[in-house]
């Protein structure tokens, strides 16, 4: 069981889910390892996540279409912009490398540490993609990925995990007074997470306004941004 003392249930959820392995093992990943490289170089990127969709939902389980609820990061140099659902952003000055690498969605490239294959060429919202899959440590992770990396920018357009489900085993309190949160990875039940990027100019700060709350500050995503996002996800 592994403990996390996290300031809120969602980002704990994410940072287990999104939480480095070990480095690309096999040299047979080495386009994968230069596509996350590049991307976590570039300065503006936007990342949209259709988050935990089951593989094996309840019989009265209904599941919202593929793309249509979210969760959105615009990373820009330092600052980060978060929304769960789209519309109520939490703004963060990224404190280091690592941070800005998990909160921008690039870190699913250094959870790959098990031989890569290559799928051959797709296309994704028009674009040409090198497809691959991948595994992580199936002892301790128990993940499977697929990447799609633009053919001509060399940058990531898609990216699936299928991943155990984190489940929620208790709530506490550190002694420092922050949340604590403890987590089991169920590995019969499996999720499936999958994140689409963009980068460059058309990735756009949401505009603020309004008063902020416990959850952020309402405001509004670059909507030519979130159509490609969205195309991205739900292509093939």
């Amino acid at each position: 069981m592994k403990t996390l003392p996290l300031p809120s249930l969602c980002f704990s959820l994410v940072a287990l889910l999104f939480a480095p392995t070990s480095a690309f093992a096999d040299k047979s990943c080495a386009a994968l390892e230069k596509a996350g490289e590049l991307a976590a170089k570039q300065a503006r990127i936007h990342n949209a996540t259709d988050f935990m969709r089951s593989t094996a939902p309840a019989p009265n389980e209904k599941l919202s279409p593929l793309g249509e609820k979210m969760m959105q990061n615009v990373t820009i140099d330092k600052t980060n912009y978060m929304a769960m659902d789209g519309a109520t952003f939490s703004t963060e000055i990224i404190k280091d490398d690592s941070e800005r690498t998990l909160k921008s969605g690039i870190v699913i490239f250094s959870m790959v540490d098990e031989g890569c294959r290559s799928l051959g060429k797709a296309t994704v919202a028009g674009r040409t993609a090198n497809v691959y899959e991948a595994g992580s440590n199936k002892t301790s992770n128990d993940r499977y990925f697929k990447f799609w990396i633009d053919a001509q920018t060399g940058l990531p357009l898609k990216g699936i995990e299928d991943a155990p489900l984190p489940e929620v085993k208790s709530f506490g309190a550190s002694k420092a007074g922050k949340p604590k949160i403890e987590v089991e990875m169920n590995k019969v039940k499996r999720v499936i997470n999958t994140t689409a990027f963009v980068f460059g100019d058309v990735v756009k700060a949401p505009k603020l306004g309004g008063a902020k709350n416990l959850f952020g500050q309402k405001g509004e995503l670059d909507a030519a941004a979130v159509a490609m996002l969205k195309a991205i996800v739900t292509g093939p």
